[in-house]
């Protein structure tokens, strides 16, 4: 879903799974990205970088999966 409807991409060295786990270890596990340059050898302007990208590709659909309560709508 993320390659086909946000337009997530494999860069040169890093494939979208690896962005993913990344982000995924971050966000699930409250590592800091410092971190992961040993696991994943890559620098931490890499891994923010591709942080970010995931982030915006999760974010991207938000319309699909959230409705905005209209405005006729009565409050309570």
């Amino acid at each position: 879903m993320l390659r086909e409807r946000c337009g997530l991409r494999d860069s040169v060295y890093v494939t979208v799974e690896e962005k993913v786990a990344m982000f995924l270890l971050v966000v699930g596990h409250s590592i800091k990205m410092r971190m992961l340059r040993g696991t994943y050898k890559r620098s931490l302007w890499t891994i923010s970088t591709h942080f970010s990208t995931v982030l915006r590709a999760l974010l991207s659909p938000y319309g699909e999966f959230i409705k905005l309560p209209s405005a006729n709508a009565a409050s309570f």
